[in-house]
């Protein structure tokens, strides 16, 4: 007589088969949009928040959504629940998850919050979420303290031989080159001045990852570290500019409702490497080389 083999450690292999197979495998987030759709991909360094949209979205939550605010060369904010029913949900929060590796370059997914003088820990809302449009950021105004800088700038250009004609020589780069110029001018100054007044705070350290990024394809830095990134669109960065120039009305919402559609596909790693150029290291990690959101949004021309 045959002796089968018992239920339980049929089911103990299948599961750790499953497991050893879902290792190697990622979700590929769409989102549907009307001016075309975005591919994106989310950060294993972020768990608590992965592992949170992935479960709203499978489930179907943010169906009856809409982008609800959106602002120009800012970012586009959707995934209110209690657009959908569900204020309880809506109210809910989830841990930060901080990493220096993240940041808010164009196509970065974060977590909406409430501000700091109720919410110290910045905890996230667990489920509003934004996409940044953003803007092009100059290498000066990343690592230059620009408001210690026009503060000392007041004390010390009085003390220069010639001050009017140096005021002057300002005001001209201004009118004919523009602020980036004018700021580039003022910082030919900062050595001087960090030695007069004794101050080796004026300029910032500034990773360089977020400099070239900031300074490519754009993004919105002042919001780096204090809002929880855990995602990256990885193509169609280009709809997030049509979606966030939409007509608005009050309270920066679209004039016509524009409903969230998330679609989510498990595919290998190695496919999502090949066709989206994310990178994931031995240690779960995840990246997308600044080279490749820029292919997408048509800078490698």
């Amino acid at each position: 007589m045959m002796r089968s083999t018992p239920l339980f450690l049929f089911l103990l292999i299948t599961l750790a088969f499953s497991a050893c197979t879902n290792k190697n495998n990622d979700s590929l987030i769409t989102f549907h949009t009307p001016f075309g759709d975005m591919k994106a991909t989310l950060y294993d360094q972020a768990p608590g928040h992965k592992a949170n949209f992935l479960k709203l979205a499978k489930s179907g939550a943010y169906d009856s959504t809409t982008w609800h605010r959106v602002i120009n060369d800012f970012m586009i904010q959707g995934g209110d629940l209690a657009e959908a029913g569900m204020p309880e949900k809506a109210q809910k929060t989830i841990p930060a998850e901080f990493n220096k590796a993240l940041f808010h370059q164009k196509g970065a997914i974060a977590a909406a919050r409430r501000g700091d003088n109720i919410n110290p820990e910045k905890r996230s809302s667990a489920c509003q979420f934004y996409i940044v449009d953003g803007v092009k950021t100059s290498k000066m105004e990343l690592i230059a303290n620009m408001p210690l800088i026009n503060k000392y700038l007041m004390k010390y250009l009085p003390e220069v031989p010639g001050y009017d004609s140096v005021l002057y020589k300002l005001n001209n780069i201004y009118q004919a080159k523009g602020l980036e110029a004018y700021n580039a001018e003022i910082f030919k100054l900062v050595p001087m001045m960090e030695k007069r007044f004794d101050v080796p705070m004026i300029k910032k350290d500034y990773p360089q990852a977020r400099i070239d990024a900031y300074k490519s394809i754009g993004g919105v830095y002042h919001l780096d570290d204090e809002y929880t990134v855990f995602g990256q669109v990885v193509q169609g960065l280009a709809v997030i500019d049509q979606l966030a120039a939409v007509k608005t009305g009050k309270g920066d919402r679209p004039v016509e409702d524009i409903h969230v559609s998330i679609s989510i596909e498990e595919l290998p790693k190695a496919e999502i490497s090949r066709k989206y150029g994310v990178i994931y290291s031995e240690n779960g990690g995840e990246s997308v080389p600044l080279s490749v959101l820029k292919k997408d949004y048509g800078l490698d021309k």
